[in-house]
């Protein structure tokens, strides 16, 4: 005989395991929508790098709007891999990276929530994933014009950010970054003031350490 406790977690379980890629596409394609509308605000032409891409809402958005723009999309997780790859086969504008981006150019794990689809953190566990800083990958693929750095990296910011400070100090055209900040929940802390100390020379500063919830911050240059 089953127990309420044992119902509970069957539930739970067919809960959390619900998604499918179409389902959840639909969930955060209308949860991009702020960010989409704070990157019209701030994108005057040129290259999208889009940092986290997750199954690519935030590109299909950009590109609703700017279809010739190029796109670059790096994204990690395994999950989404044959995916993305599938989406974009056609998509002669977008390049499709299965990587993740940092300070340093290294092997590490990335866990995957099967409740949060876009909540997979960077750990110690979990499946293997390529780290690349952007800064070279800039650089080695000869990228001009950028017009926008979007990244949403579940806490990883910071070191995406220190992974760009080549470019960032020595371009000549900085593009607003657009990142998904959240100070209180962030295990980092000690790297977002390591990044202040050369960050805040080249991009307006802004309220990272207020006690607020999560919320999409806008780098904009000097």
């Amino acid at each position: 005989m089953d127990t309420p406790g044992y119902r509970c977690t069957l539930l739970l379980n067919r809960k959390i395991n619900m998604h499918t890629f179409e389902s959840w596409y639909k969930i955060i394609k209308q949860n991009v929508v702020p960010v989409i509308e704070l990157a019209k605000e701030c994108y005057k032409g040129g290259m999208i790098i889009d940092v986290g891409s997750n199954l690519g809402s935030f590109t299909d958005s950009m590109i609703e709007t700017y279809p010739e723009a190029e796109y670059h999309m790096f994204e990690p997780h395994p999950k989404f891999s044959s995916y993305l790859i599938e989406k974009y086969s056609s998509a002669n504008n977008v390049i499709v990276n299965l990587k993740g981006a940092g300070s340093e150019e290294v092997t590490a794990k990335i866990n995957f929530n099967n409740g949060n689809w876009g909540n997979n953190l960077i750990s110690h566990q979990g499946e293997d994933i390529e780290i690349i800083r952007l800064d070279s990958y800039i650089k080695t693929n000869n990228l001009k014009n950028i017009g926008l750095i979007k990244i949403d990296v579940e806490y990883y910011e910071p070191f995406v950010l220190d992974g760009l400070k080549d470019y960032i100090e020595n371009t000549s055209n900085l593009p607003p970054i657009i990142l998904e900040h959240d100070w209180n929940g962030s295990p980092y802390k000690d790297k977002w003031f390591e990044i202040t100390e050369w960050l805040f020379y080249k991009y307006k500063y802004f309220q990272f350490n207020k006690d607020t919830p999560m919320y999409d911050v806008v780098l904009m240059p000097l």
